[in-house]
Protein backbone atom coordinates (compact mmCIF):
# COMPACT_ATOMS: atom_id res chain seq x y z
CA UNK A 1 0.00 0.00 0.00
CA UNK A 2 1.49 3.45 -0.94
CA UNK A 3 -0.97 6.61 -0.65
CA UNK A 4 -0.37 10.56 -0.94
CA UNK A 5 -1.60 12.88 2.59
CA UNK A 6 -3.10 15.77 1.13
CA UNK A 7 -4.95 18.98 2.43
CA UNK A 8 -8.79 18.14 1.88
CA UNK A 9 -9.22 22.06 0.85
CA UNK A 10 -6.02 22.85 -1.47
CA UNK A 11 -5.00 19.31 -2.31
CA UNK A 12 -1.54 20.21 -1.37
CA UNK A 13 0.53 17.04 -0.46
CA UNK A 14 1.88 17.11 3.09
CA UNK A 15 2.93 13.26 2.95
CA UNK A 16 2.68 9.59 2.17
CA UNK A 17 1.11 6.86 4.16
CA UNK A 18 2.78 2.98 3.26
CA UNK A 19 2.57 -0.64 4.37
CA UNK A 20 5.82 -1.93 5.50
CA UNK A 21 6.71 -5.83 4.46
CA UNK A 22 5.58 -6.30 8.46
CA UNK A 23 2.21 -5.00 6.98
CA UNK A 24 2.68 -2.48 9.56
CA UNK A 25 1.22 0.89 8.25
CA UNK A 26 2.98 4.47 8.80
CA UNK A 27 3.00 7.51 7.74
CA UNK A 28 5.41 10.50 7.64
CA UNK A 29 4.92 13.99 7.12
CA UNK A 30 6.85 15.93 4.72
CA UNK A 31 7.36 20.13 3.49
CA UNK A 32 7.73 18.40 -0.35
CA UNK A 33 7.32 14.38 -1.35
CA UNK A 34 9.96 13.76 -3.77
CA UNK A 35 9.45 10.84 -6.13
CA UNK A 36 12.92 9.16 -6.74
CA UNK A 37 11.37 5.73 -6.63
CA UNK A 38 12.40 4.60 -10.72
CA UNK A 39 10.01 3.05 -13.12
CA UNK A 40 8.06 2.27 -9.79
CA UNK A 41 7.37 5.63 -9.77
CA UNK A 42 4.69 5.12 -6.52
CA UNK A 43 3.93 8.83 -6.33
CA UNK A 44 2.55 8.52 -9.97
CA UNK A 45 1.15 5.69 -10.07
CA UNK A 46 -1.25 6.68 -7.12
CA UNK A 47 -1.71 9.41 -8.87
CA UNK A 48 -2.74 8.29 -11.92
CA UNK A 49 -0.42 10.05 -13.92
CA UNK A 50 1.51 8.01 -16.21
CA UNK A 51 1.13 8.06 -20.10
CA UNK A 52 2.16 5.60 -22.36
CA UNK A 53 4.44 6.01 -25.17
CA UNK A 54 2.98 4.37 -28.38
CA UNK A 55 5.84 4.86 -30.61
CA UNK A 56 8.21 2.95 -28.60
CA UNK A 57 6.62 -0.21 -28.02
CA UNK A 58 9.60 -2.62 -27.75
CA UNK A 59 10.58 -5.58 -25.05
CA UNK A 60 14.18 -5.93 -23.64
CA UNK A 61 15.47 -9.60 -23.02
CA UNK A 62 18.77 -9.02 -21.20
CA UNK A 63 21.39 -10.93 -18.90
CA UNK A 64 24.76 -10.83 -17.57
CA UNK A 65 27.99 -12.92 -19.82
CA UNK A 66 31.20 -13.68 -17.62
CA UNK A 67 33.97 -13.80 -20.18
CA UNK A 68 32.56 -11.54 -23.35
CA UNK A 69 35.74 -9.65 -25.68
CA UNK A 70 35.80 -6.08 -25.46
CA UNK A 71 35.76 -4.18 -28.25
CA UNK A 72 39.53 -3.10 -29.81
CA UNK A 73 41.47 -0.34 -27.87
CA UNK A 74 40.53 2.71 -27.06
CA UNK A 75 36.60 1.32 -27.49
CA UNK A 76 36.83 -1.59 -24.78
CA UNK A 77 35.09 0.47 -22.07
CA UNK A 78 32.29 1.73 -24.73
CA UNK A 79 28.97 -0.01 -24.91
CA UNK A 80 28.69 -1.65 -28.29
CA UNK A 81 24.93 -1.54 -30.04
CA UNK A 82 24.55 -3.57 -32.90
CA UNK A 83 21.20 -3.47 -35.33
CA UNK A 84 19.74 -6.83 -36.77
CA UNK A 85 16.68 -8.05 -38.36
CA UNK A 86 14.01 -8.17 -35.26
CA UNK A 87 15.43 -5.32 -33.44
CA UNK A 88 19.07 -3.98 -32.01
CA UNK A 89 21.30 -5.52 -29.07
CA UNK A 90 23.33 -4.07 -26.28
CA UNK A 91 26.80 -5.33 -24.70
CA UNK A 92 27.91 -3.11 -21.79
CA UNK A 93 31.61 -3.90 -20.37
CA UNK A 94 31.54 -4.56 -16.56
CA UNK A 95 33.76 -5.17 -13.60
CA UNK A 96 34.82 -8.47 -12.73
CA UNK A 97 34.56 -10.05 -16.18
CA UNK A 98 31.20 -9.25 -16.71
CA UNK A 99 28.98 -7.68 -19.55
CA UNK A 100 25.43 -6.89 -19.64
CA UNK A 101 23.48 -8.06 -22.89
CA UNK A 102 20.29 -7.22 -23.66
CA UNK A 103 17.92 -7.97 -26.97
CA UNK A 104 15.25 -5.43 -27.73
CA UNK A 105 12.73 -6.68 -30.33
CA UNK A 106 9.03 -5.43 -31.16
CA UNK A 107 6.83 -6.50 -27.96
CA UNK A 108 3.43 -7.35 -29.61
CA UNK A 109 5.87 -10.18 -32.05
CA UNK A 110 7.86 -11.42 -29.55
CA UNK A 111 5.34 -12.76 -26.36
CA UNK A 112 4.34 -15.40 -28.16
CA UNK A 113 8.05 -16.82 -28.60
CA UNK A 114 8.90 -16.10 -25.50
CA UNK A 115 6.45 -18.04 -23.68
CA UNK A 116 6.96 -20.67 -25.96
CA UNK A 117 10.56 -21.09 -25.65
CA UNK A 118 11.44 -19.14 -22.48
CA UNK A 119 13.95 -15.94 -21.86
CA UNK A 120 17.06 -17.70 -22.09
CA UNK A 121 16.85 -19.18 -25.04
CA UNK A 122 15.35 -16.53 -26.82
CA UNK A 123 18.37 -14.28 -25.60
CA UNK A 124 20.76 -16.63 -27.10
CA UNK A 125 18.48 -16.81 -30.26
CA UNK A 126 18.55 -12.88 -31.26
CA UNK A 127 22.57 -12.66 -30.35
CA UNK A 128 22.98 -15.72 -32.93
CA UNK A 129 21.46 -13.24 -35.40
CA UNK A 130 23.90 -10.84 -35.08
CA UNK A 131 27.68 -10.85 -36.32
CA UNK A 132 30.24 -8.69 -33.63
CA UNK A 133 27.87 -9.20 -30.81
CA UNK A 134 27.52 -12.86 -31.77
CA UNK A 135 31.61 -13.02 -31.79
CA UNK A 136 31.98 -10.97 -28.53
CA UNK A 137 29.79 -13.72 -26.91
CA UNK A 138 31.48 -17.16 -28.43
CA UNK A 139 33.61 -17.93 -25.03
CA UNK A 140 31.27 -16.43 -22.95
CA UNK A 141 28.64 -17.38 -20.36
CA UNK A 142 25.31 -16.37 -19.45
CA UNK A 143 25.18 -16.14 -15.20
CA UNK A 144 21.31 -16.52 -14.01
CA UNK A 145 18.60 -16.29 -15.71
CA UNK A 146 17.66 -13.35 -18.28
CA UNK A 147 15.57 -10.80 -17.36
CA UNK A 148 12.44 -9.73 -19.32
CA UNK A 149 10.96 -5.85 -19.33
CA UNK A 150 8.47 -4.53 -21.95
CA UNK A 151 6.55 -1.48 -22.91
CA UNK A 152 8.80 0.87 -20.96
CA UNK A 153 8.18 4.20 -22.72
CA UNK A 154 6.31 6.46 -20.53
CA UNK A 155 6.04 10.30 -19.68
CA UNK A 156 3.72 11.66 -17.17
CA UNK A 157 0.70 14.58 -17.44
CA UNK A 158 2.55 16.63 -14.65
CA UNK A 159 5.92 16.59 -12.77
CA UNK A 160 5.58 18.82 -9.98
CA UNK A 161 2.69 20.49 -8.06
CA UNK A 162 1.64 21.86 -4.73
CA UNK A 163 4.30 19.81 -1.80
CA UNK A 164 5.38 16.88 -4.86
CA UNK A 165 7.95 16.41 -7.21
CA UNK A 166 8.87 13.62 -9.73
CA UNK A 167 12.52 12.75 -10.38
CA UNK A 168 14.24 10.27 -12.76
CA UNK A 169 12.31 7.75 -14.56
CA UNK A 170 9.67 8.48 -11.54
CA UNK A 171 8.82 11.20 -14.54
CA UNK A 172 9.54 9.63 -17.72
CA UNK A 173 11.89 6.88 -19.38
CA UNK A 174 12.13 7.21 -23.24
CA UNK A 175 14.43 4.08 -23.98
CA UNK A 176 17.66 2.42 -23.40
CA UNK A 177 19.07 3.21 -26.67
CA UNK A 178 21.32 6.01 -25.58
CA UNK A 179 21.33 5.58 -21.55
CA UNK A 180 19.63 8.65 -21.74
CA UNK A 181 17.86 7.52 -17.99
CA UNK A 182 21.47 8.26 -16.21
CA UNK A 183 21.60 11.87 -17.49
CA UNK A 184 18.08 12.48 -16.72
CA UNK A 185 17.79 11.37 -13.22
CA UNK A 186 21.55 13.60 -12.40
CA UNK A 187 19.85 16.12 -14.04
CA UNK A 188 16.19 16.10 -12.34
CA UNK A 189 18.26 15.50 -9.21
CA UNK A 190 19.87 18.55 -9.08
CA UNK A 191 16.87 20.85 -10.04
CA UNK A 192 14.56 19.18 -7.48
CA UNK A 193 16.75 19.93 -5.01
CA UNK A 194 17.16 23.48 -6.26
CA UNK A 195 13.76 23.76 -6.71
CA UNK A 196 13.08 22.70 -3.27
CA UNK A 197 15.35 25.18 -1.40
CA UNK A 198 14.14 28.12 -3.58
CA UNK A 199 10.71 27.41 -2.50
CA UNK A 200 11.43 27.11 0.72
CA UNK A 201 13.53 30.12 0.99
CA UNK A 202 11.29 32.71 -1.46
CA UNK A 203 7.76 31.04 -1.12
CA UNK A 204 7.55 33.39 -4.63
CA UNK A 205 9.24 30.96 -6.41
CA UNK A 206 7.38 27.92 -5.60
CA UNK A 207 5.18 27.65 -8.60
CA UNK A 208 6.84 29.75 -10.76
CA UNK A 209 10.01 27.41 -10.56
CA UNK A 210 8.10 24.29 -10.33
CA UNK A 211 6.68 25.16 -13.84
CA UNK A 212 10.21 25.91 -14.95
CA UNK A 213 11.55 22.89 -13.46
CA UNK A 214 8.67 20.51 -15.51
CA UNK A 215 9.23 22.94 -19.01
CA UNK A 216 13.32 22.43 -18.72
CA UNK A 217 12.25 18.24 -18.02
CA UNK A 218 10.34 17.51 -20.41
CA UNK A 219 12.63 19.59 -23.00
CA UNK A 220 15.12 17.55 -22.05
CA UNK A 221 12.52 14.23 -22.37
CA UNK A 222 11.61 15.62 -25.93
CA UNK A 223 15.24 15.83 -27.28
CA UNK A 224 16.09 12.32 -25.97
CA UNK A 225 13.28 11.00 -27.22
CA UNK A 226 13.72 13.00 -31.12
CA UNK A 227 17.29 11.34 -31.06
CA UNK A 228 15.88 7.93 -30.87
CA UNK A 229 12.54 8.14 -32.94
CA UNK A 230 15.07 9.83 -35.85
CA UNK A 231 17.81 6.77 -35.19
CA UNK A 232 15.54 4.17 -35.18
CA UNK A 233 13.92 5.78 -38.31
CA UNK A 234 17.67 6.33 -39.82
CA UNK A 235 18.25 2.54 -39.80
CA UNK A 236 17.86 1.58 -43.67
CA UNK A 237 20.48 -1.78 -43.01
CA UNK A 238 17.73 -3.83 -42.06
CA UNK A 239 14.57 -4.49 -44.51
CA UNK A 240 12.50 -5.89 -41.72
CA UNK A 241 8.86 -5.24 -39.69
CA UNK A 242 10.76 -4.26 -36.97
CA UNK A 243 12.64 -1.39 -38.33
CA UNK A 244 10.01 -0.47 -41.06
CA UNK A 245 7.25 -0.20 -38.00
CA UNK A 246 9.90 2.45 -36.69
CA UNK A 247 9.88 4.82 -39.57
CA UNK A 248 6.70 6.17 -39.15
CA UNK A 249 7.29 9.84 -37.79
CA UNK A 250 3.71 11.58 -38.19
CA UNK A 251 3.69 11.00 -34.06
CA UNK A 252 5.85 13.61 -33.03
CA UNK A 253 5.18 16.59 -32.19
CA UNK A 254 6.49 19.51 -34.36
CA UNK A 255 7.62 21.82 -32.03
CA UNK A 256 9.48 19.12 -30.42
CA UNK A 257 11.37 18.54 -33.42
CA UNK A 258 12.04 21.89 -34.40
CA UNK A 259 13.65 22.25 -31.09
CA UNK A 260 15.65 18.98 -31.12
CA UNK A 261 16.80 20.16 -34.79
CA UNK A 262 17.93 23.62 -34.23
CA UNK A 263 20.28 22.27 -31.56
CA UNK A 264 21.31 19.50 -33.56
CA UNK A 265 22.19 21.54 -36.49
CA UNK A 266 24.07 23.90 -34.22
CA UNK A 267 26.70 21.10 -32.90
CA UNK A 268 30.07 20.52 -34.52
CA UNK A 269 30.23 17.74 -36.90
CA UNK A 270 31.53 15.65 -33.44
CA UNK A 271 28.47 16.15 -31.76
CA UNK A 272 26.81 13.70 -29.59
CA UNK A 273 23.76 13.75 -31.78
CA UNK A 274 25.08 14.33 -34.88
CA UNK A 275 27.50 11.78 -34.42
CA UNK A 276 24.67 8.87 -33.97
CA UNK A 277 22.42 10.25 -36.53
CA UNK A 278 25.16 9.87 -38.91
CA UNK A 279 25.47 5.63 -38.53
CA UNK A 280 21.88 5.72 -40.51
CA UNK A 281 20.42 7.11 -43.52
CA UNK A 282 17.94 9.55 -42.03
CA UNK A 283 14.58 10.19 -43.68
CA UNK A 284 14.30 12.95 -46.92
CA UNK A 285 11.95 15.50 -45.12
CA UNK A 286 14.25 15.41 -41.87
CA UNK A 287 17.38 15.39 -43.47
CA UNK A 288 15.69 18.96 -45.90
CA UNK A 289 14.98 20.07 -42.44
CA UNK A 290 18.48 20.24 -41.29
CA UNK A 291 19.64 21.68 -44.31
CA UNK A 292 17.71 24.32 -44.21
CA UNK A 293 18.29 24.80 -40.22
CA UNK A 294 21.82 24.82 -41.40
CA UNK A 295 21.63 27.20 -43.78
CA UNK A 296 19.70 29.65 -42.19
CA UNK A 297 22.77 29.37 -39.05
CA UNK A 298 25.48 30.18 -41.87
CA UNK A 299 23.79 33.14 -43.40
CA UNK A 300 22.90 34.57 -40.00
CA UNK A 301 26.66 34.26 -38.85
CA UNK A 302 27.99 35.40 -42.51
CA UNK A 303 25.83 38.46 -41.90
CA UNK A 304 26.91 39.59 -38.20
CA UNK A 305 30.25 38.58 -39.51
CA UNK A 306 30.22 41.54 -42.58
CA UNK A 307 28.95 44.05 -39.91
CA UNK A 308 25.91 45.46 -38.45
CA UNK A 309 24.86 49.10 -40.12
CA UNK A 310 23.26 51.08 -37.82
CA UNK A 311 20.37 51.84 -40.58
CA UNK A 312 19.15 47.56 -39.67
CA UNK A 313 15.73 47.78 -37.75
CA UNK A 314 15.89 44.21 -35.34
CA UNK A 315 12.75 42.43 -35.34
CA UNK A 316 11.97 39.68 -32.64
CA UNK A 317 10.94 36.54 -33.75
CA UNK A 318 6.81 35.80 -33.70
CA UNK A 319 5.57 34.84 -29.97
CA UNK A 320 8.83 36.77 -28.76
CA UNK A 321 8.11 38.22 -25.19
CA UNK A 322 9.88 39.32 -22.47
CA UNK A 323 9.26 38.48 -19.17
CA UNK A 324 10.54 37.95 -15.49
CA UNK A 325 10.50 34.47 -14.32
CA UNK A 326 12.85 32.08 -12.03
CA UNK A 327 15.58 30.53 -14.07
CA UNK A 328 17.92 27.61 -12.91
CA UNK A 329 21.49 28.78 -12.78
CA UNK A 330 24.22 28.06 -11.27
CA UNK A 331 22.69 25.17 -9.32
CA UNK A 332 19.51 27.23 -8.28
CA UNK A 333 16.26 28.68 -9.44
CA UNK A 334 16.32 32.83 -9.37
CA UNK A 335 14.35 35.60 -10.96
CA UNK A 336 15.62 36.82 -14.01
CA UNK A 337 14.78 38.59 -17.41
CA UNK A 338 13.67 35.87 -19.90
CA UNK A 339 13.23 35.95 -23.72
CA UNK A 340 10.99 33.39 -24.83
CA UNK A 341 9.98 32.20 -27.75
CA UNK A 342 7.86 29.84 -29.80
CA UNK A 343 11.13 27.92 -30.49
CA UNK A 344 12.15 28.24 -26.75
CA UNK A 345 9.01 28.17 -24.50
CA UNK A 346 11.61 28.09 -21.24
CA UNK A 347 12.93 31.06 -21.93
CA UNK A 348 16.72 32.60 -22.62
CA UNK A 349 17.86 34.19 -19.51
CA UNK A 350 18.89 37.57 -20.19
CA UNK A 351 21.25 40.32 -18.43
CA UNK A 352 19.72 43.63 -17.03
CA UNK A 353 21.97 45.31 -19.82
CA UNK A 354 20.56 43.14 -22.87
CA UNK A 355 16.92 43.05 -21.20
CA UNK A 356 16.72 46.90 -21.31
CA UNK A 357 17.67 46.45 -24.98
CA UNK A 358 15.34 43.98 -26.12
CA UNK A 359 11.96 46.31 -24.72
CA UNK A 360 13.55 48.63 -27.81
CA UNK A 361 13.26 46.12 -29.84
CA UNK A 362 9.84 46.94 -31.23
CA UNK A 363 10.86 46.52 -35.71
CA UNK A 364 10.82 50.13 -35.97
CA UNK A 365 13.48 51.22 -34.53
CA UNK A 366 17.10 51.04 -36.10
CA UNK A 367 19.70 50.15 -34.07
CA UNK A 368 20.94 53.62 -34.37
CA UNK A 369 17.72 54.91 -32.99
CA UNK A 370 18.00 52.18 -30.42
CA UNK A 371 21.15 53.47 -29.91
CA UNK A 372 20.25 56.95 -29.00
CA UNK A 373 17.46 56.19 -26.85
CA UNK A 374 19.21 53.75 -24.98
CA UNK A 375 22.26 56.17 -24.12
CA UNK A 376 19.73 59.28 -23.83
CA UNK A 377 21.23 61.60 -21.45
CA UNK A 378 24.58 60.03 -21.23
CA UNK A 379 27.49 63.02 -21.90
CA UNK A 380 30.44 60.93 -21.61
CA UNK A 381 31.68 59.33 -25.49
CA UNK A 382 33.76 56.75 -23.99
CA UNK A 383 30.58 55.47 -21.79
CA UNK A 384 28.21 55.88 -25.26
CA UNK A 385 31.02 53.89 -27.68
CA UNK A 386 30.91 50.78 -25.07
CA UNK A 387 27.64 51.06 -24.83
CA UNK A 388 27.31 51.02 -28.88
CA UNK A 389 29.87 47.51 -28.86
CA UNK A 390 27.95 46.01 -26.15
CA UNK A 391 24.34 46.32 -28.13
CA UNK A 392 25.93 45.67 -31.67
CA UNK A 393 27.26 42.43 -29.95
CA UNK A 394 24.28 41.55 -28.06
CA UNK A 395 22.26 42.40 -31.18
CA UNK A 396 24.16 39.46 -33.56
CA UNK A 397 24.18 37.14 -30.77
CA UNK A 398 20.42 36.93 -30.88
CA UNK A 399 20.34 37.17 -34.35
CA UNK A 400 22.59 34.57 -34.84
CA UNK A 401 20.49 32.67 -31.92
CA UNK A 402 17.05 33.44 -34.03
CA UNK A 403 15.68 35.68 -31.42
CA UNK A 404 15.76 38.26 -33.16
CA UNK A 405 14.27 37.13 -36.91
CA UNK A 406 15.56 39.99 -38.93
CA UNK A 407 17.54 42.97 -39.98
CA UNK A 408 15.93 45.04 -42.13
CA UNK A 409 17.59 47.32 -44.40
Amino acid sequence: MFETLSDSESGAIHGVRYRRDSGIVESVEADFVMDASGQSALLARSMHLRTWDTFFQNLAVYGYYRGAKRLPSPDETNIFIESYGLGWTWTIPLKDGLASVGAIVDSESAQAKLADIGPDEFLRQQISQTARTNDMLSDAELTGAPRVVRDWSYTTNRMVGDGWILLGDAACFVDPLFSSGVHLALMSAVMAAAYVHGAKTDPTLRVPAGQVYEQLYRKEYAHFRELASLFYASNRTEESYYWQARRLLGDTNVGARESFIRAVAGQPPRGYERSALSRGELPSEISEMFASVASDKRLRDATVAMGLSLNLVPRLAGEAKLERRPIFAEGEFQWSAVLSSATRPEGTPLSNFVAALVNLVDGKRNIGQILDRFTQGVEDSEQIEQAHESMINAISILYVDGAIDSLMG
